[in-house]
Formats: C-alpha cells, structure tokens, sequence
C-alpha cells in the first residue's frame, strides 16, 4: 500500500538510448515524429500558450483499486518546470483517513505521509529517485520542449488503437538521463492521448517493476490550452487508477514555499 499515490505523476521513464549518426556521435533527427509532435502542440493550444503553462495547479478526485477495493482520494498536485512537484492528498485507505505531502525539487525529496493520524513508511530510495525522475515529466507533458534536441530524441514508435480510434506513436527520450516514455497521439485531433513507460508499482512485499500507461480523455479548455479531464491508469494491463481533474488553472508567481524541501 505504501507506493499507492507517489504514482499519481505517473509518467516515469524507463533507460533507453537515442539513436546515434555514427559519423558525427549525435542523435539522428526523426523528421515524422517531430511532425506529429508539432501537430499535438498546435492541437493543444500552440506553443505560446502552453509556454505561459510552466507553473500549474490541478485538483483531482477519484479511485485507486488496491484488490478488489477501489479507494476514494482527492488531490492538489502544483507542477513548475522543469522539475518541481508538490502533491497533497487525502484518502480512505481500510477505513482509515491517509494523507501525503510530497515535494520534489529537483534531486530533493520531502514526503510526509500520515495514516489514522500516525506517521507512515517512509519512502524507499527506489521510490524517491523514481519520484524524482517523475517529476521531470512536466516538460513531456508541456510537448513544446520535446523539440529541444539538447533536453530530447524523438524517435517513431509503434500506432496503437486508444479509445477506439488510431493513434501516433512517438518516444521521448531525455538526451541526459536516457530514459524515455512512449506517447500516443490522436491521428486525427492531434491530442495527447496515452503514455506508456516503465515504473514503480505496488506490490505484494513492496514496490515492484511495472509497465504503466495512461490513457487520457475528456478534453476541456483550461486557460487557452486543451487538458485531459478523465484519466484510467493501467499496471502491467491491469487497472490501477482513475481520476477526473476537477479544477487546472496555470500560476504566474509560485510561491517559493511550496517546492521547500528542507534540503
């Protein structure tokens, strides 16, 4: 139970390589995959508007299924780029109210988690560098910088059907890190409509190695840009989690307390 909800940034990656010219030791250009990453930013809103987007916050509501149990949580997660993450959650876990703040800025990591007014297990170091890596994930999610060839490699992958309907597959790899996350685009809108990467999971004696994807729907306008009101995360195929995002507006002037970590 105790990775439940580091999961709900639920885009980490998994270690990849770019593709090399190996005359000139630098990443090949896909030119078909940098096609369909500009029609997805044009689908969301167009560069400027996504670019005012660096600094968010979202509330969300919804089920995490533990067994047969689906367990009611509701959130506010703050994201600023490129790397900062807040989340504060609340939830019914075995009839038993849990809390969690966590934070991630940069490589640092604070986490308080409370279940029936106790403190609650700690997070493994597995856990907090998949944390970290995860709160990275806000520049995928902004798809502007995926054309920055010093921050990625785009590569064609693989179309899926998602929600009944064909979509283009690209990977994103961090030039830096080597890790990588596939995403789905809508053939026809355009829009971002799943992600697929390896991750944590929970599991029986602990966080366990899964391939987790999100499939995102119910698209809304929110301050000039279209965003995901509806999305079911899958553990190796199976279902995890869905929440619905309530209430997203972007914040001019963060204030610096929120990403304090103590360290």
């Amino acid at each position: 139970m105790e990775r439940a909800f580091v999961i709900l940034v639920f885009l980490a990656f998994a270690p990849a390589g770019p593709a090399q010219d190996k005359s000139k030791g630098k990443p090949v250009r896909d030119v078909v995959a940098e096609a369909i990453v500009r029609k997805a930013i044009a689908a969301h809103g167009g560069r400027d508007a996504l670019a005012k987007h660096a600094t968010v916050r979202f509330a969300i509501k919804g089920t995490i299924i533990v067994g047969k149990t689906e367990n009611p949580f509701t959130g506010v997660v703050t994201t600023s780029a490129p790397d900062k993450y807040r989340l504060e959650m609340e939830a019914i876990l075995d009839k038993q109210k849990y809390t969690v703040t966590e934070v991630v800025n940069g490589t640092h990591v604070k986490s308080v988690r409370q279940l029936g007014g106790l403190p609650y297990a700690e997070l493994s170091d597995a856990e907090r560098d998949d944390l970290i890596a995860s709160a990275a994930v806000q520049e995928v999610n902004q798809l502007y910088p995926l054309l920055e060839p010093k921050r990625f490699t785009l590569k064609s992958a693989p179309d899926e059907d998602v929600n009944g309907k064909p979509a283009a597959g690209v990977m994103a790899v961090f030039v830096e890190s080597k890790k990588e996350v596939k995403l789905l685009f809508d053939r026809e809108t355009g829009l971002l409509v799943m992600t697929s990467r390896k991750g944590l999971g929970p599991g029986e004696n602990g966080p366990v190695e899964v391939v987790q994807d999100a499939v995102m729907s119910g698209f809304k306008v929110f301050d000039g840009i279209k965003v995901a009101t509806s999305v079911r995360v899958r553990n190796d195929g199976k279902p995890f989690m869905r929440f619905e995002v309530t209430g997203y507006s972007h914040v001019d002037k963060p204030d610096p307390k929120l990403f304090e970590t103590d360290g």
